[in-house]
C-alpha cells in the first residue's frame, strides 16, 4: 500500500461516490447549496453566506461579513434568509460551527445555542458547534 498526498480531484470524487453510495441505503442524496450574497444600495459587495441543505438540516459553513458593514444587520439579514430557505425547504433545524474568537454572541442573540465544544486550538481557541430548531 502507499499513501501519499495529493491535489488531484480525481481519487476524492471517486471515494466520495463510495461514500454517496453507502449513505444512499440510510438517507436521501439531496445536498442543495444555499449561496447568498449581500451588497449594500451602491452594488458593493458587502457579505456571503455559504450553506448546504440535507438530511432534513441546513449546516452553514461560512458568513463573512466586510468590517466596515458590521453591525449594521448584514449578518442577521443573510442568516434570516438562510432560515426562510431552509424552513420553506421542510428543514427542521441550522447547524454550525465557529471558533471562540468569532460571532458566538452574535448567533446566541439569533437563537443559537451550543451543543458541543472541541479545544486545544492555536492560541487556547475554542470550535464551538451552535443548533437552532427551526
Amino acid at each position: 500500500m502507499r499513501i501519499y498526498e495529493t491535489n488531484d480531484p480525481r481519487p476524492f470524487e471517486a471515494t466520495h461516490a463510495w461514500l454517496r453510495k453507502h449513505n444512499a441505503q440510510h438517507v436521501s442524496e439531496d445536498w442543495v447549496p444555499v449561496r447568498l450574497v449581500a451588497e449594500d444600495d451602491r452594488g458593493h459587495l458587502v457579505g456571503s453566506l455559504d450553506a448546504e441543505m440535507f438530511w432534513g438540516k441546513l449546516h452553514v459553513s461560512n458568513v463573512v461579513v466586510a468590517e466596515d458593514s458590521r453591525r449594521n444587520g448584514v449578518g442577521t439579514r443573510l442568516m434570516g434568509s438562510a432560515e426562510e430557505i431552509a424552513a420553506r425547504n421542510g428543514c427542521t433545524g441550522i447547524y454550525l460551527e465557529t471558533m471562540s474568537f468569532q460571532g458566538i454572541g452574535f448567533y446566541a442573540g439569533l437563537g443559537f445555542t451550543t451543543v458541543g465544544e472541541l479545544g486545544g486550538f492555536e492560541n487556547e481557541s475554542t470550535m464551538v458547534f451552535l443548533h437552532k430548531p427551526i
